[in-house]
């Protein structure tokens, strides 16, 4: 099988848009030939994979349903024949054979589901981390607003609305990996996964931010162990400078630990690999954070965090990032879907050396 971090195809065919494009012609040059066989091979019958339609081309009207904010019905009734042609539909008798509104939504919501994209989103992350060798990451949660009427959803305090939260590691500008909660959700309990996904696929990150609501000593410590990343994390405003996380005490335990290989003349990188290891996380995090909490030039690196928030705002803009009018059984799905769909749309642009990558206002 080709390598899912190959670059497939040839790019850059999109040099200039004028306004008024359609997303067609975007999505027209985005190649997601390893992504097909991937689909095909984990969502379809082994004994059956014949199918009407490509899966790509499904999931890409997928796409065009959510960045024009369609429904699956009227999907087809908005494709022009230029259209039809960019995204390379069938044409019998010559007409085009248009999937109908059903046929996509079976498709998503069926066949792929939350674990199909989920998946699909992994395999993007890979994309985009080919693409953008960046080397600062960024996690932050945002909201995605609910009806007030919403019995299922929970009112948080400080957005003051009835929402869920989407839990987003960011690689530079892009998004890479998302995991869905409650609206009240702790900001902690959802990091731990999603730094793991980030792990399958980057050990070699320098920098990671995060706000005050990441302000835990196994959160910077699973940070600097797992993505080999220095955690740059707002603290609390009761911090203090913690005595265990002192070099002294560090010295001691790696002392302690003599015939588990410490060794005090060692780096401190190599003492507190140790440490982690034999299960004293917390204090390794103890340390990373008392270094933050020393470092005069912290507000100004922390900076770079505000970022995020312009991503955030870029998706919304894009693709419907709440779950208003979602019955409380789709809300999961749809908030993921249209993530994909955003990361998707990114890929396109970077496929296709098309600068910045969140730039859509020329499409229609």
């Amino acid at each position: 099988m080709v390598s899912l971090l190959e670059k497939e195809g040839d790019f850059g065919s999109l040099v200039s848009l004028s306004q008024g494009t359609s997303i067609c012609l975007l999505l027209s040059q985005l190649c997601l030939d390893t992504l097909r066989t991937l689909i095909l091979e984990k969502y379809y019958c082994a004994d059956h994979k014949r199918f009407r339609y490509d899966p790509i081309l499904l999931l890409k009207l997928a796409i065009v349903r959510n960045f024009l904010n369609l429904t699956y019905k009227s999907i087809g009734f908005n494709l022009t024949p230029d259209d039809c042609t960019l995204l390379d539909i069938p044409m019998i008798n010559g007409e085009y054979q248009i999937p109908s509104g059903s046929t996509v939504h079976h498709f998503v919501k069926t066949r792929l589901g939350v674990d199909g994209f989920n998946e699909i989103m992994a395999y993007i992350a890979k994309q985009i981390r080919f693409f953008l060798p960046d080397d600062i990451g960024i996690i932050d949660s945002t909201p995605n607003e609910a009806s007030r009427y919403d019995k299922y959803a929970d009112f948080n305090p400080h957005y003051r609305i009835n929402m869920y939260k989407s839990h987003i590691f960011h690689l530079g500008d892009a998004s890479l990996f998302m995991v869905f909660s409650e609206g009240n959700g702790s900001d902690m309990t959802y990091v731990h996964p999603l730094i793991s996904n980030v792990t399958q696929l980057i050990s070699d990150l320098l920098e990671v931010y995060a706000d005050a609501g990441y302000d835990s000593y196994e959160i910077y410590s699973q940070i600097w162990y797992e993505l080999g990343a220095f955690p740059y994390i707002d603290w609390r405003d009761n911090a203090v400078i913690n005595p265990e996380g002192s070099i002294a005490r560090i010295d001691h335990w790696v002392n302690k630990n003599w015939k588990k290989g410490g060794d005090v003349n060692a780096p401190i990188e190599q003492k507190l690999r140790l440490l982690y290891e034999i299960g004293r996380k917390k204090q390794v995090g103890m340390f990373l954070r008392n270094l933050n909490l020393k470092d005069p030039l912290f507000e100004e690196k922390y900076q770079i965090r505000g970022d995020c928030e312009k991503t955030h705002n870029n998706i919304k803009s894009i693709v419907k990032f709440d779950v208003r009018k979602i019955r409380e059984e789709s809300k999961e799905f749809n908030i993921l879907m249209n993530f994909v769909s955003y990361q998707l749309l990114i890929l396109a642009r970077l496929q296709n050396g098309l600068m910045p990558i969140h730039v859509f206002s020329n499409y229609i």
